[in-house]
C-alpha cells in the first residue's frame, strides 16, 4: 500500500535581484531558481554572464555555503 506525505512543511523563498542593474554590452542576462531539501528556495536574477557557464559559476558562487543541502539548480536565459 502507498501512502503520501501529509508532513506540512514550511516554504521559504529568498529573491535575490537588483532592479537598478544594466546589462553589460555583450553579455546575456540569466536568472537561476536553486531549490533546497527543506523546501526552501533561492531565486537569482539579473545574472551577467557571457555564457550558461560562467552563470553556473555565478550561482554556485552564491549557493555553495550549503551546497550540500541544494535539491536542485535550474538556469535559463532571459530572451529580452
Amino acid at each position: 500500500m502507498t501512502e503520501t506525505d501529509n508532513t506540512r512543511r514550511e516554504h521559504r523563498s529568498i529573491y535575490l535581484n537588483d532592479i537598478n542593474a544594466v546589462l553589460p554590452e555583450g553579455k546575456r542576462n540569466y536568472f537561476s531558481f536553486v531549490t533546497y531539501e527543506d523546501y526552501s528556495d533561492l531565486h537569482i536574477s539579473q545574472i551577467f554572464a557571457n555564457n550558461r557557464y560562467d552563470a553556473w559559476k555565478q550561482v554556485l558562487a552564491i549557493a555553495t555555503e550549503i551546497l550540500d543541502e541544494v535539491y536542485t539548480i535550474s538556469i535559463q536565459e532571459c530572451k529580452d
